[in-house]
């Protein structure tokens, strides 16, 4: 049998917590797709009841629910699905599909996820016998989800009445360990009855302790020392700090309000260039509709398109970075040119905006998603200068048309149009300006039309497309406009061989005079090449590689691309024990600026040790260390960087 990573656990005895759990099962719940109303109670009968917990924003998720629901369950099992997605359409464009072949129930609150302690995990599925007592709860994302039901089944109908099953030992080659089960002595006690409002809040503290070091002789060749995520570099020590908090009131079943408190000691110019796009730096606030088929939200809110759209980072566009986790996603870290190491940002594709964002389910599997923003403000000085720059107020209307299709089975496809339009308007600043006084360009207009699919091929093989075309506008002072369009195409194949192991490879054309204003920023137009990468992944070691080869489209003196770049990397990760991991990345890259007469090769090793302490790591601490050297033909520069950064999430 396959070595499986999971965690079985006991959940509960026959206390107060397991009285609340009672009346859990008693409270009434939607059926999806019907929307009549049902408990978890009248599924209770001479079988044991085995609630599957799922969400539909996880692909894994998807995977495991679709087993077992095309499967026919081992004998004296009853399968009842708990959906907890915000939204009933999201679970019920998947349920259309067909391949849900047993009754689900929606609980949009997270109520059972998080009386199982389940909420944290992306598929769990808790087995209950005839009286409602819990047997065993199992969490993570498998392999196949049928074959370890019966496997749990087995051990249960070999174990006494007084046992529980609590633990699989992944030594023993996957096979399952029933032990006397232990009570958790601080089980929280579930309210079952939803009283408004109902408040939810979270908050970050980070601090930051940074010194880097350079010593050598700049380079003529364009070739200076960058930081662990393509940055440019300059000497300092500072110690920096952001403290953020958000509090959400649930008014009324379906409408919410809340608000996000921030302060920071951050170079403001770093928090105006995103991921987080609001009005005032101090934080913002929202209100919020949901309804089964339709929301509304205005205020700040989250949201990404596509690569070449929409997307603040490409995580499979780059290099692995160091702080992984060990045994944790060794390709999910990024060198990207434009990213400051001053930046306390968390890295990931999602941007934050003010404004209106709508979405709303046309029909099954179709779904409507646009919002206007405004990433940035109007901002007049007396002069144009870096510490007070000269800016209109710019204004973002997006779209986004989703098609989700069945391709083969227990797979799903989907195909989307995208529309991004940015423009800066002309009438925000009523400051008069002279000649000196304004930039070079002032009115900037931007579009962005965009196509991509996501199709699975086979098993654990899916193929990804993208084709984009941007149109640009910049009207200049001396009345002579330029208007610029290109295009850009991505394919990606990513093969996934097991839960372990993972295979991708790439490749994309990017046209000079592409560009899209939110796009990825590993993405720079005048390019073109391929990428592939591999990550391993085991119980507690990890081990990806990536290798990415680029060469410019056009000779244009752009400035934006060089005329060949290489990026090899590869990173190991360990974990010594549980909440200690280690993480050594090394990366070179090979550039040649252009017109032949120098290369600039960049080698850059970075170790991370991290450290989290809790269960949903309330506490962590990372220890980096950078040491980065680039050559060239006539000089050399080295540079030492040492990160000592602390995360308290409550």
């Amino acid at each position: 049998m396959r070595s499986l990573i999971f965690i079985l656990v006991m959940a509960m005895s026959v206390s107060v917590a397991a009285d609340s759990f009672d009346n859990l099962l008693q409270i009434e719940l939607k059926t999806l797709g019907s929307g009549e109303p049902a408990k978890v109670a009248d599924f209770l009968g001479e079988d044991l009841l085995c609630l599957v917990l799922w969400d539909s924003q996880c692909p894994d998720c998807l995977e495991n629910v679709a087993q077992l629901g095309t499967s026919d369950p081992p004998e004296g099992v009853r399968l009842l699905g708990i959906n907890f997605d915000d939204l009933a359409w999201d679970a019920e464009d998947f349920i259309a599909e067909g391949r849900l072949q047993f009754p689900q129930l929606h609980d949009p609150e997270g109520r059972f996820a998080q009386a199982l302690n389940a909420d944290d995990f992306s598929f769990s599925f808790a087995l209950l016998d005839p009286m409602g007592e819990i047997k065993a709860i199992h969490y993570d994302s498998l392999d196949d989800a049928p074959e370890k039901l019966r496997d749990v089944m087995t051990a249960i109908r070999g174990a006494t009445f007084d046992y529980r099953l609590k633990a699989v030992n992944p030594k023993t080659s996957g096979s399952i360990v029933v032990e006397i089960a232990a009570a958790p002595e601080d089980m929280p006690v579930m309210e079952t009855s939803r009283r408004y409002p109902v408040f939810k809040h979270s908050g970050q503290i980070r601090t930051r302790g940074l010194s880097v070091s350079l010593w050598g002789d700049e380079s003529d060749c364009d070739c200076g020392v960058s930081g662990p995520f393509g940055e440019s570099l300059a000497i300092q020590k500072n110690l920096l700090y952001r403290a953020s908090y958000e509090l959400i009131a649930e008014m009324a079943p379906g409408f919410s309000a809340g608000g996000k408190l921030r302060m920071s000691n951050e170079d403001p110019v770093l928090f105006e260039q995103g991921p987080e796009y609001l009005g005032s730096e101090f934080g913002s606030a929202f209100g919020e509709i949901r309804q089964d088929r339709f929301s509304a939200r205005l205020g700040y809110f989250s949201d990404h398109f596509t690569p070449l759209t929409l997307q603040r980072w490409d995580f499979a566009d780059n290099p692995p970075a160091a702080g992984s986790g060990g045994a944790g996603c060794g390709v999910c870290g990024a060198t990207v040119r434009g990213v400051s190491l001053e930046a306390l940002d968390d890295l990931g594709p999602k941007i934050t905006f003010e404004g209106l964002r709508v979405e709303a389910s046309l029909a099954r599997s179709l779904r409507l998603s646009t919002f206007y923003a405004i990433p940035q403000r109007a901002v007049a000085s007396s002069g144009v200068t870096m510490d007070n720059p000269f800016a209109y107020r710019r204004d973002v209307l997006a779209s986004r048309l989703v098609y989700s299709f069945d391709f083969v089975a227990q797979s799903r496809g989907v195909f989307a149009i995208q529309h991004l339009s940015a423009h800066e308007d002309g009438e925000s600043s009523d400051l008069p300006l002279s000649w000196s006084e304004l930039p070079l360009s002032f009115i900037h207009k931007n579009e962005v039309w965009s196509a991509s699919a996501l199709i699975p091929l086979w098993q654990g093989l899916t193929l990804h497309g993208e084709t984009a075309r941007s149109f640009e506008r910049v009207d200049k002072m001396n009345g002579f406009g330029e208007s610029l369009n290109g295009a850009a195409h991505l394919a990606e194949l990513n093969f996934k061989r097991s839960k372990n192991l993972r295979f991708a490879a790439a490749w994309i054309n990017l046209d000079p005079e592409f560009t899209s204003p939110f796009r990825a920023l590993s993405y720079r137009g005048n390019a073109q090449g391929y990428r592939i990468s591999a990550q391993w992944q085991g119980e507690s070691a990890a081990l990806a590689l990536f290798h990415k080869q680029l060469e410019r489209v056009e000779d244009v003196d752009a400035g934006n691309m060089p005329e060949r770049l290489s990026i090899s990397s590869a990173l190991v990760g360990w974990k010594p024990r549980k909440g200690l991991s280690l993480d050594l990345v090394t990366t070179l890259a090979s550039e040649e600026p252009g017109g032949g007469l120098c290369t600039c090769d960049r080698w850059t090793h970075t170790l991370t040790a991290r450290h989290k302490f809790g269960r949903a790591a309330e506490l962590q601490a990372d220890l980096t260390y950078v040491r980065a050297e680039t050559t060239s033909s006539k000089d050399g520069q080295r540079s030492m960087i040492a990160v000592i950064q602390m995360t308290a999430n409550f």
